[in-house]
């Protein structure tokens, strides 16, 4: 069973409203410095404000390659978390950053294979995208040491994108490696050099000052969907 408070339906996915997880909640609620639900959140000099959520039509061998690019970087996600979970349940402390991960491409072939496929801008996004997880349970962690979290709220690692045993999709994609063309409805990948169209309002990119920042493909199972989350950033100063 997920436990969850209901938030307000902004950047609402097509469910009406957002749910906030519980640890996520009392992470606000206890002053953190950022909203867990915001993507980039973290990044010196950086706020994110909100994030665009869109349908995306791709064609048929447009899915086909979003479908193998979202398996390889879940499959990133999957051997980064492992390999910082053993870290980490050995007593070897937490890693947080990308430069072990940044050597193994260098040398491990399961790392360069991952790579090739996600280009090295959208490589490098995923990893900082795992470390901003595990700089949150390190956080929560010191909190709980300090008993500053309420009794029942034990924070876990990091897990694994799989469901039913296999691994569920998702394409990090950086800022500056996509362009969004509103007018026409398309979306620019472009380490793969492809044009996907979508469906949807984009409320936050079109604000004055908004920059592109990360973004994040998923797909729904239960509706066949792929969806775009876009978070655009706002300099500071």
């Amino acid at each position: 069973m997920v436990l969850g408070c209901v938030g307000s339906n902004s950047g609402k996915d097509g469910s009406g409203v957002r749910v906030v997880p519980l640890n996520a909640w009392a992470l606000l609620l206890l002053g953190a410095t950022h909203d867990p639900l915001r993507y980039g959140g973290g990044v010196s000099g950086v706020r994110v404000e909100q994030c665009d959520v869109v349908r995306l039509l791709p064609a048929p061998q447009q899915e086909e390659l979003l479908r193998r690019v979202g398996d390889q970087c879940a499959r990133l996600v999957n051997m980064e978390n492992y390999r910082r979970r053993q870290l980490f349940f050995a007593g070897r402390g937490i890693d947080e950053g990308v430069e072990i991960a940044r050597e193994l491409a260098k040398v491990a072939p399961e790392y360069m294979e991952v790579k090739e496929v996600l280009g090295a801008r959208n490589f490098d996004e995923t990893l900082r995208k795992v470390s901003e997880a595990w700089r949150s349970f390190a956080e929560l962690l010191k909190k709980k040491k300090r008993g500053e979290l309420p009794p029942w709220m034990n924070p876990r690692p990091p897990g694994y994108r799989k469901r039913n045993g296999e691994r569920v999709p998702i394409i990090i994609v950086r800022g500056d490696n996509y362009r969004v063309y509103a007018e026409r409805k398309i979306i620019r990948l472009g380490y793969w050099n492809v044009d996907v169209r979508f469906t949807g309002k984009l409320r936050w990119l079109s604000k004055p000052g908004a920059k592109r920042g990360r973004m994040e493909i998923v797909y729904d199972p239960v509706k066949k969907r792929w969806r775009a989350r876009l978070a655009p950033t706002y300099r500071s100063g």
